[in-house]
């Protein structure tokens, strides 16, 4: 007798923890997603099909595929903090950090914020050189000691002449970024991101003729432990165009490891440009 209450006891407490266990997580996650062409056309008619966008909380096993109208949900997610990965063939993968998913006895529907994806620019970039690097004065900051404003150096200028060629796509305009490092450089590795097409009429310094060369040149500035004697250089076209003289923007992450912006969609890397600092100074 004692052994049958024992189990009972016994039961009764193994399905109160199970049922416990069950109320610790997230019921359902809803998440949607947009996908835009490379021209960054937001016209209903100009979207990309979201379906099959495969959406991962990274390192674990929660993924799920979006269907037609770009809809998925999660069910009974752990409480915590995750990455998730948008990853699709043909469109930039796009990851969104440290997103905390908590339960919450108010929130009824539990939602991840809509991601707005798109597609890899298909224009590419040729024949990048640094035809001239050299230094060109300090980067100063006004700061107030002892009730007197100082400058201090916290910086230094160089002055730039970069060269290449740039490919578009029908009679659209190109945008491309051109990422400066002092040594391996990628767009998620880099020091600093010139954007010269991204005003309408290409301006920025940049000179942009009908058969797709470029010239650029201009004076950067990097902050003083990004010093080097040797600069390196690499571009990629980025998606969008104008509209109504406005750059169509797609989501961007930042890389919490670099703290670096990452734009998700970019072109095939032009060459690696480099050159040596033709004017060297020392600190």
């Amino acid at each position: 007798m004692n052994k049958l209450k024992f189990s009972i006891i016994l039961l009764f407490i193994i399905t109160i923890i199970v049922g416990c266990k069950k109320q610790k997580t997230i019921p359902t996650i809803e998440n949607r997603v947009f996908i835009f062409n490379e021209f960054g056309s937001y016209l209903l008619a100009d979207l990309l099909s979201p379906e099959g966008v495969s959406i991962t909380f990274e390192n674990t096993e929660y993924t799920e595929i979006t269907d037609a109208t770009g809809y998925c949900e999660f069910i009974e997610i752990e409480p915590g903090e995750y990455n998730i990965i948008y990853e699709k063939e043909g469109i930039g993968k796009y990851i969104l950090y440290n997103y905390k998913a908590e339960l919450n006895d108010f929130v009824v529907n539990w939602s991840i914020k809509t991601a707005y994806l798109t597609e890899h620019s298909t224009a590419t970039i040729t024949n990048l050189q640094i035809d001239t690097f050299h230094y060109a004065g300090d980067v100063l900051s006004r700061e107030l000691i002892n009730g007197m404003y100082r400058y201090r150096v916290i910086g230094y200028k160089i002055y730039v002449y970069i060269s290449g060629n740039v490919s578009q796509p029908g009679d659209d305009l190109t945008s491309f970024f051109i990422y400066i490092g002092n040594q391996d450089v990628s767009s998620e590795n880099y020091i600093t991101i010139i954007k010269p097409t991204l005003e309408l009429n290409y301006t920025n310094n940049l000179e942009y003729d009908d058969s797709g060369n470029f010239t650029y040149q201009d004076t950067i500035s990097l902050s003083l432990y990004d010093y080097s004697d040797v600069l390196y250089a690499i571009a990629y076209a980025v998606p969008g165009k104008y509209f109504y003289e406005k750059k169509i923007s797609f989501d961007t992450y930042i890389n919490p490891n670099t703290n670096d912006t990452i734009y998700p969609g970019l072109g095939q890397p032009s060459n690696k440009a480099y050159s040596e600092n033709s004017l060297s100074t020392e600190f």
